[in-house]
């Protein structure tokens, strides 16, 4: 999966630091970096948003993250400049901070590092001093799950139409998702139904999923019941999970007598309510 685990806050220097090492690299304030609090879940190779940055990459000879997007490599710890090794980081900014994403990170314009500006101590930079921060304020996954649930039960409609159901939404870090749910016909009359999800990253990208199915009732021939479940993996769920780790919110909507080719369409409904999107990926339709 596009993202990288185990990057942590050094409580001595107050940069981001790659902690997956025995050497956990070296420090400006002395030594090797000390990690302290979440552990962030850091995405790359993501789909760019107006909202990320790019050219973030992990510095070989101090374990920091910096930014490499400018000719001069900034400072590093262990003398020089940094040098950039392994995976071209896009980092979210300027979006809301949520349970599962910390704002206050900012670049240091001194030393071209990741350093948290939340505290009145601005942690030892390697330039000299202590960090100071310039440009994007940045919003980092921590602490990612690797499942998210949705549930919309009970579905009932209103009107009188004697229809009613479930329906339940699982994505997963892998791509992978499952989409089931249940409509039951009490009444004569007979009814085409649908149900759909729409789940929103912390980068306003949103994903939908919509399936629609006919239930029968005393009237007609055919199954009072319709019943699915859908098991599939897309990959553009897995390339975003840092996104929607950082921060999902679903929203699930049901309808009753419509024609099902349309059945598509619920997903466009869905991102009028969450009123704004990025990009809208139909992962079910």
């Amino acid at each position: 999966m596009p993202l990288q685990r185990d990057w942590r806050f050094c409580q001595k220097c107050f940069a981001m630091f790659f902690n997956g090492f025995p050497d956990k690299g070296q420090c400006q304030a002395g030594g090797s970096h000390d990690a302290q609090g979440f552990d962030f879940a850091l995405p790359f190779d993501t789909t760019p948003t107006p909202s990320t940055q790019d050219a973030w990459r992990f510095c070989q000879k101090c374990h920091a993250m910096f930014f490499d997007g400018f000719p001069h490599k900034g400072r590093c710890a262990v003398g020089g400049e940094h040098a950039a090794q392994g995976f071209n980081f896009r980092l979210p900014h300027d979006v809301a901070p949520t349970a599962t994403a910390q704002d206050r990170w900012r670049f240091c314009e001194k030393c071209n590092s990741m350093f948290f500006d939340g505290f009145p101590q601005k942690g030892a930079c390697p330039a000299g001093g202590v960090h100071v921060a310039q440009g994007f304020m940045f919003v980092l996954p921590h602490d990612v799950p690797q499942v998210l649930d949705f549930d919309f039960n009970p579905i009932v409609f209103a009107d009188g139409v004697p229809v009613g159901g479930r329906s339940h939404l699982t994505i997963r870090e892998d791509g992978s998702y499952s989409f089931s749910g249940h409509f039951h016909d009490s009444g004569a009359s007979s009814h085409n139904v649908a149900a759909a999800w729409g789940v929103r990253d912390s980068q306003s990208i949103v994903y939908g999923f919509a399936h629609g199915g006919h239930v029968a009732g005393t009237f007609e021939p055919g199954s009072r019941n319709h019943d699915w479940g859908i098991d599939q993996r897309d990959d553009r769920i897995a390339s975003n999970w840092a996104y929607i780790g950082a921060g999902a919110s679903g929203h699930g909507d049901a309808r009753a007598d419509l024609d099902l080719s349309s059945v598509g369409s619920m997903i466009d409904t869905i991102v009028k309510v969450f009123g704004v999107a990025s990009q809208v990926i139909k992962v079910v339709a």
